[in-house]
């Protein structure tokens, strides 16, 4: 059932908001590349450490709004996406937990772990942008039935 809530979450605003956390992402990748494993620069994991706790405030309200609101309204636009809404939302919980995890190992973090920390960072970076590309893709598919008429129960 679609209600002026739902109708406001899938909005053009809503991929815009997609793309925010992009750069919050790529303020995470300067922030590993300012890191140099052989040296372990302390300022450079000081700034890590303050762009993972941005990051991981942004991603909370990120995530917050979705299971709230958004990701129900994909699924009342795009019904056969329901499993993949399911999927998104059961790995927020994973992308917060590592999230935290590398927050934590970076403000511990001694030079001869900055390697492994750098390492760790980058798949992450590599996972939550696929995760966000899959949103992103349900966003735009419920999008375009809305924009071509094609809702479930609409003639």
């Amino acid at each position: 059932m679609n209600t002026p809530q739902a109708d406001a979450a899938i909005s053009r605003k809503s991929l815009e908001e997609h793309e925010q956390i992009h750069f919050f992402l790529d303020r995470l990748e300067e922030a590993l590349a300012e890191l140099d494993p052989a040296t372990g620069n302390d300022d450079a994991l000081e700034r890590l450490v303050a762009v993972i706790a941005g990051l991981k405030e942004q991603i909370t309200e990120h995530h917050r709004v979705e299971e709230a609101v958004l990701f129900q309204a994909i699924v009342d636009r795009v019904p056969e996406a329901e499993d993949e809404v399911l999927a998104l939302s059961e790995e927020h919980r994973k992308i917060m937990e590592i999230l935290e995890m590398a927050r934590i190992h970076a403000r511990n973090c001694e030079a001869e772990d900055v390697a492994h920390l750098k390492e760790d960072l980058t798949e992450y970076l590599g996972m939550i942008r696929e995760h966000e590309s899959r949103e992103k893709e349900l966003l735009q598919q419920a999008l375009s039935r809305e924009s071509r008429g094609l809702l479930p129960g609409r003639t």
